[in-house]
């Protein structure tokens, strides 16, 4: 597969493989393999490679971090997306429906 078609993500607090996965439409195992894992553990701020399931230039969208600034409404004015949106493409990033200064987030197109 070519280096054009995956994405770097960056680990945050309490996410897993698992939860990885659903997120982003793909497979335990394809993660473990792309990231010569053996075994279903990750770190907080490990970088992960995520290829896109169906072949596009990066992981599923945009990848952006999250900076002290941000807010979700400027985050869905600036990329058009949805708050519901963003919310259930990253989960992981929210804390008691509040978005976490730091986290990745994937954007959606």
């Amino acid at each position: 597969m070519s280096t054009s078609s995956f994405g770097i993500i960056t680990v945050q607090s309490k996410q897993t493989l698992y939860g990885l996965s659903v997120q982003y439409g793909v497979s335990v195992a394809d993660l473990k393999r792309w990231n010569n894992l053996t075994s279903d553990n990750i770190s907080e701020g490990q970088q992960l490679y995520i290829k896109d399931p169906n072949g596009g230039t990066s992981a599923a969208g945009t990848t952006i971090t999250v900076k002290a600034k941000d807010t979700l409404y400027s985050l869905t004015r600036t990329y058009g997306v949805s708050e519901a949106d963003l919310k259930r493409w990253n989960p992981d990033a929210f804390k008691n429906g509040v978005l976490q200064k730091g986290a990745t987030l994937i954007i959606k197109k």
